[in-house]
């Protein structure tokens, strides 16, 4: 391999560990029996996984899209908005030592009897406000993109609360198998590999391995 197709290389197999960790984390959150109330220890082994999952999907999400030798992922439109809410969701909790959620058990039409987990939908509606304050000039494109994103927590929104679990299936299916697909198409290259048997040569896991153990994880998206 050539000095770049190495360095390329080097940048995929650290977007799988990375994806892996993330998938692995959001697994534990949504095979965990939720809490029946804030003293539980799974409420702060979920906060913290929550918080975890989501500042470093937010981080890989931005370097799949910069990746050198890596063809660019496209998105739907609604895969955007999502996009968009987790960085804004991110913002939101990134920012604290341990993010504390909101712990909710009640009653709802065509749900039953429900606890579940979340974060004040007002809070990251007022997040992805502030998304692009910083910029000079706001495109049409991410002006649309904030609208759907707003209109998406609306529509998702429990009582007033963005609930963790529905959050993460929507991101997981948003953020990772349009990356993984592009993912796939460098993997198939025949010095990639060769490269791969090299690595299994070591006693290493080459990047299809990886690939198929993140694949393996019940959270994956089957479609």
């Amino acid at each position: 391999m050539t000095r770049n197709e190495v360095e390329s290389y080097q940048t995929v197999l650290n977007i799988l560990t990375v994806t892996e960790r993330c998938i692995r984390t959001a697994n534990n959150i949504l095979t965990s029996d939720y809490p029946k109330h804030a003293l539980s220890e799974v409420y702060l082994d979920i906060a913290s996984w929550f918080q975890s999952y989501i500042i470093n999907a937010d981080t890989l999400a931005q370097q799949i899209d910069g990746a050198r030798g890596v063809p660019t992922p496209s998105y739907t439109r609604q895969q955007k908005a999502v996009r968009l809410a987790g960085k804004a969701i991110r913002n939101v909790v990134a920012h604290e030592g341990l993010w504390i959620p909101t712990l909710k058990s009640g009653v709802h039409a065509g749900l039953g009897q429900l606890t579940y987990l979340g974060i004040s939908s007002d809070k990251v509606i007022s997040s992805i406000d502030k998304v692009y304050e910083k910029r000079c000039h706001i495109s049409d494109a991410d002006s649309q993109r904030q609208v759907d994103a707003k209109r998406y927590i609306e529509d998702k929104a429990l009582s007033s609360i963005t609930r963790i679990d529905r959050f993460l299936v929507d991101h997981i299916a948003a953020v990772f198998p349009p990356a993984i697909g592009k993912l796939e198409d460098y993997i198939s290259k025949p010095s990639v590999v060769e490269n791969d048997t090299y690595q299994r040569s070591l006693n290493l896991l080459g990047l299809a391995d990886i690939l198929k153990r993140i694949k393996s994880y019940n959270c994956y998206p089957t479609k």
